[in-house]
């Protein structure tokens, strides 16, 4: 997730941008699904005294960031690590899917994924704070819940796209929430082949997802029994 300081709509348009963006960063070379690299990240336990708006703008003076580590039911810990360090995994594409191992000096080396990045200015990549979120301990009894964009290759051979049609992304704002139990399968994103549609329609059947990753019910996967739209090639009128 993306957050400034904005308004609500301005975090919205944030996250849409996170998610709907990645079509035009998509190269067919990257395949979708691969094991994370082990980065390690150094951190440093903040104490009490530490805490608060002053302390933190004057460690991101001194070339430090203000993180959390938090979920898997543990006590949300206070920690600050290295700007230098952290940026270019932030600066990745798909870092809200890729594991980092974070080792905490004098405490755990845990596994984790950028649940939360805020900003003091976007447009400068100036960022403010970060979560993260453990991988959890069982993950077949608690998975990750992963929002994952789709991207819709092979839109030129559509007969209708080749007339100056698009296709709509039912997901493009949120991504498709799915469960993730595999920590070498986190999907970086799906892959909707244009080339298996039903006449102007994708479904569930047509995406490839891998081992490990299901789908989050709710009452949009739920429809037409499990088999939902995923994208609709729609024609420009005028």
């Amino acid at each position: 997730m993306l957050r400034s300081l904005g308004s609500s709509a301005q975090a919205a348009s944030l996250r849409r941008a996170g998610v709907g963006l990645l079509r035009r960063w998509y190269r067919p070379d990257l395949d979708p699904i691969v094991p994370s690299p082990d980065r390690v990240l150094h951190a440093v336990p903040r104490k009490s005294s530490e805490l608060g708006t002053i302390h933190s703008r004057e460690m991101r003076a001194a070339g430090r960031l203000p993180v959390v580590l938090q979920g898997d039911g543990l006590p949300f810990v206070n920690l600050s690590v290295a700007r230098e360090a952290l940026m270019p995994f932030l600066r990745r594409t798909h870092y809200q899917r890729e594991l980092l191992t974070l080792e905490v000096e004098g405490g755990e080396k845990v596994r984790v994924l950028t649940q939360e990045v805020q900003y003091d200015d976007l447009k400068r990549f100036n960022v403010k704070h970060v979560n993260f979120r453990r991988w959890p301990r069982d993950p077949l009894r608690h998975p990750v819940k992963l929002p994952v964009p789709i991207i819709f290759v092979n839109e030129e051979t559509h007969p209708t796209i080749k007339t100056g049609g698009y296709t709509h992304d039912i997901f493009s704002d949120t991504g498709l929430k799915c469960l993730v139990r595999d920590p070498e399968n986190i999907p970086r994103f799906l892959v909707a082949d244009m080339r298996r549609a039903d006449g102007m329609d994708l479904r569930m059947e047509h995406l490839t997802v891998p081992p490990g990753v299901t789908i989050r019910p709710n009452a949009r996967t739920l429809q037409n029994g499990g088999n939902f739209l995923v994208g609709r090639v729609k024609r420009v009128r005028g």
